[in-house]
């Protein structure tokens, strides 16, 4: 059954009302150079990202600071999401600084906004949409956050369902805003079917 129009109205609201938040946070998380080869780096994207869980009063957990999860909801049963957040060496070429978020003409700009840094931001939001807007969750949400792309991926867990956008080839990485920012909605949207009591 498909969330219903007042419902779907509610988020495309919330995420509206979310949209400068998101651009923020979105801006933190590309402004951190955790490229395959730096660990260092790749360390501090993760723990970007579990700070913003906390702010949000969501669980988090962190294991040697290569990969972590972010929760919500309770329940005998767990949809996990997957996202990484390490990026591939930027190739020459960009016409914008890479690590910089960059807006032109309703494009977003910049190094993992499509793989997979976006994507995993928007799935994140998601969820807060639903723990903002209050509504009945019989399931656990679990968003695991991983440094290196090939570290706990969806093939290797049992219960994963992931929604991806596809990637564009570097240089001048860049997506949608407006498809982006429509990604939190409709994921929002896809995991309420799947965890609403």
């Amino acid at each position: 059954m498909k969330v219903g129009q007042a419902m779907s109205n509610q988020f495309q609201l919330k995420v509206a009302e979310k949209e400068e938040d998101f651009l923020k946070d979105l801006a933190g998380l590309i402004g951190i150079p955790s490229v395959q080869t730096n660990p260092k780096e790749k360390s501090h994207s993760l723990a970007y990202m579990l700070n913003l869980a906390k702010r949000d009063n969501l669980m988090t957990q962190s294991f040697s600071g290569q990969l972590g999860y972010i929760e919500l909801g309770n329940g005998e049963e767990t949809l996990v999401l997957f996202g990484h957040l390490d990026v591939s060496p930027c190739l020459k070429g960009w016409q914008t600084p890479p690590f910089e978020l960059v807006e032109k003409e309703d494009r977003l700009y910049g190094c993992g906004v499509t793989s997979d840094k976006g994507p995993t931001l928007a799935a994140y939001y998601s969820m807060v949409l639903l723990k903002e807007m209050g509504l009945p969750i019989g399931k656990k949400i679990r968003l695991i956050v991983s440094t290196h792309k090939d570290l706990a991926s969806p093939e290797q867990l049992a219960t994963t369902k992931k929604w991806s956008i596809a990637s564009k080839t570097s240089p001048n990485e860049w997506l949608s805003k407006k498809e982006l920012l429509s990604q939190i909605e409709q994921f929002a949207k896809d995991i309420y079917q799947l965890v609403k009591k």
